[in-house]
């Protein structure tokens, strides 16, 4: 006499429940990922322009279009100049900061909000 055969494997309702969330997963992924890229190419940008030599004396003005041109041509779009500030301490240095949300729709009406805030010592 056998006994009760042993199952094998996920049912078809467990490969359904799996791959769901695996479509989630994906979904959510590229939805942030160009939202992330775009953080780092701001951050990269911003340590590139403080690298330079004199900048933390030049006005907010001078250092925006410095980075304007630089965001043109990476295509970022979700910083404007209200979003740098600009502070120079007592020994004649600045620090760079920029802050910013960015909004991206994710699934029908929910939307995914990213908040950064990134700040570079200039020399």
């Amino acid at each position: 006499m056998r006994g009760p055969a042993r199952q094998a494997g996920l049912s078809y309702f467990g490969w359904l429940v799996a791959i769901g969330f695996a479509a989630v997963i994906v979904v959510v992924g590229l939805r942030l990922m160009p939202i992330y890229l775009e953080y780092f190419t701001v951050k990269t940008t911003l340590e590139n322009v403080a690298a330079e030599a004199g900048v933390s004396k030049k006005s907010k003005r001078y250092v925006w279009d410095r980075l304007q041109k630089r965001f043109d041509i990476n295509d970022v779009t979700g910083v404007t100049m209200e979003n740098l500030t600009i502070e120079v301490d007592n020994s004649g240095g600045a620090t760079f900061r920029i802050s910013y949300e960015k909004r991206s729709k994710l699934i029908g009406n929910l939307d995914v909000v990213a908040v950064f805030d990134t700040q570079v010592k200039a020399n």
